[in-house]
């Protein structure tokens, strides 16, 4: 089958792939050469006269006048052609392009943002060539990573109404996400279109109260707070109040507003005795954010992750404190918020609101441990542990599962890669949750806790453990389930208080060692998926 060489475009028969037409200038007073030479107000004149030949084609490839305009870059033209009803989905005559397939090759994304915002959600963005190529193959082969990004948030555009395509969204968001580090790459123009279109989507998910939609579109990123404002608008005038609450709060959190942060979320008893003063429109959007948070109807933490995004430490403390904070029982529960680390001054804010209360607590770090007994972390983006919570001198019970603690070194001197051994040394520990950390290995622990009597370890990849482990003295539960051990560590036959061990899912291990017959005290023995052959019939698991 014949193809066209690369760098001859569609028209010149080759012996290699398809590619586009050449970019080639010439004059004339036809709408094609007018549309080549990007004379806009001459264009604008030949339509007005001739309507119906917005679409008509010329030359052996068999361009219309909008694919010309796209390939030689005239996105006024492009604009021009595309209110006069310009058919974007029509093909070349040769090789089968679009006009988004000739804007893509040629890198020309000014044409390519014309094509998304004017197409009324109608451009094939999945049309393929007679290569088989969409456009955004033709981008990612070129590795034109600018363009590449703007069609897929143009996707994200064409979808925002459809709210059965919220999950795609998402995977299309976390891969622009995946691809910032290229960001360097792409120019500033690229990104205002980008963001364009982003704001656009959120504009169009407030509008159809698509909660989920603009949770992730918020967590994504909003160039502007215009944008968060106008989106409120339509959410609230629409009735779409959940909607409209979590748009505002996320406005002052992107504005660095934390005494309006405060006055949205705080109980009536903080507002009267806070010294900021807000009437007006603050009024009104009290009215509206805190009947629903009191009743845990909104997730406020995006409007957190907003503050994280623009580095408010502050503002994001402030949300934090209203999230799932008892003071007064001494738990925090900030788990799946999405948190890449835990800054000290947001405990520290906790220490306030407990002062507020009647308490004389000083505004210090060594006062946190005298009120937080309980803490969970689970489920965040955590790559080591807060370098606060091995000050929490009362702390019982410690959740940090599904995190990255084992993962990559960090630079961040809040949070710490790996284990620190002063965890294990919190005098008040009881119970410590640790599975799925992406721990390989466990630290020599110098000193354990007297306290510490449940710990979970399940998830891992874990080999084996120091001969250090066998001086937890204390432990009563012990999960080892799912990692990578070979053998039983003879360290374990030491903790001689076990009640229950679970060694399920390690299936290199083949047998259990002697040292397992001190466990006294041991009820339960799971092995779960191992073939072992001597395991006590007065501890298998049924």
């Amino acid at each position: 089958m014949m193809s066209y060489a690369p760098h001859s475009g569609p028209g010149t028969v080759g012996e290699t792939t398809t590619s586009p037409a050449p970019a080639r200038r010439g004059g004339g007073r036809d709408l094609h050469s007018l549309c080549r030479d990007g004379r806009v107000e001459d264009v604008r004149r030949l339509l007005k006269r001739d309507t119906p030949s917005v679409d008509g084609r010329k030359g052996s490839y068999g361009l219309t006048p909008l694919q010309e305009a796209c390939r030689m870059d005239r996105p006024a033209v492009c604009l021009e052609l595309l209110n006069y009803g310009a058919e974007f989905n029509e093909t070349t005559t040769e090789g089968r392009f679009t006009a988004l397939h000739l804007s893509a090759w040629y890198r020309h994304y000014r044409c390519i943002e014309n094509l998304l915002l004017h197409s009324k959600r109608s451009l094939k963005l999945h049309f393929k060539n007679a290569d088989g190529k969409t456009a955004i193959q033709l981008a990612q082969e070129k590795k034109y990573r600018d363009v590449v990004r703007i069609i897929r948030c143009g996707e994200i555009y064409q979808l925002a109404k459809d709210k059965a395509a919220v999950d795609y969204i998402r995977s299309i968001l976390e891969k622009l996400q995946g691809e910032e580090r290229f960001n360097g790459e792409c120019s500033t123009a690229t990104e205002q279109i980008v963001h364009k279109l982003i704001d656009k989507s959120l504009s169009d998910a407030a509008s159809d109260n698509n909660i989920r939609l603009v949770g992730y579109l918020l967590q994504f990123g909003i160039e502007k707070p215009e944008c968060l404002l106008n989106s409120f608008k339509i959410a609230k005038n629409a009735g779409f109040l959940e909607v409209a609450a979590i748009l505002i709060l996320s406005y002052n959190a992107f504005k660095h507003e934390t005494d309006e942060v405060r006055y949205l979320l705080a109980p009536q008893i903080e507002v009267e005795n806070n010294e900021f003063l807000i009437v007006g429109q603050h009024q009104q959007w009290r009215d509206l954010v805190y009947p629903l948070h009191s009743k845990k109807s909104i997730n406020i933490s995006i409007a957190m992750r907003v503050a994280l995004q623009k580095e408010f430490e502050d503002t994001a403390g402030e949300i934090l404190l209203q999230t799932e904070c008892d003071v007064n029982a001494g738990t925090v529960d900030w788990h799946g918020l999405g948190l890449t680390y835990v800054a000290d001054n947001w405990l520290l804010r906790q220490a306030h609101v407990f002062r507020s209360h009647g308490s004389s607590i000083h505004h210090s770090i060594s006062a946190l441990g005298e009120w937080v007994t309980s803490l969970n972390l689970s489920v965040n983006y955590l790559r080591g542990v807060p370098q606060v919570v091995c000050r929490l001198k009362n702390l019982k019970h410690l959740e940090l599962s599904e995190n990255y603690i084992g993962g990559a070194e960090t630079s961040d001197p809040e949070n710490r890669s790996g284990l620190p051994v002063e965890l294990f040394a919190l005098k008040k520990l009881k119970r410590l949750r640790l599975s799925k950390v992406h721990l390989t290995e466990f630290p020599d622990v110098p000193q354990w806790s007297s306290t510490l009597i449940d710990l979970n370890l399940a998830g891992n990849s874990l080999k084996t453990l120091p001969r250090s482990f066998g001086d937890a003295a204390s432990l009563q539960f012990l999960n080892l389930s799912d990692n990578l051990l070979g053998k039983v560590p003879r360290c374990v036959g030491s903790l001689t208080k076990l009640v229950s061990l679970s060694l399920a899912g390690n299936v290199q291990i083949k047998e259990l060692p002697l040292e397992l017959g001190r466990l006294s005290e041991l009820i339960t023995l799971d092995t779960k998926k191992l073939s072992i052959s001597n395991v006590p019939e007065t501890h298998q698991r049924r």
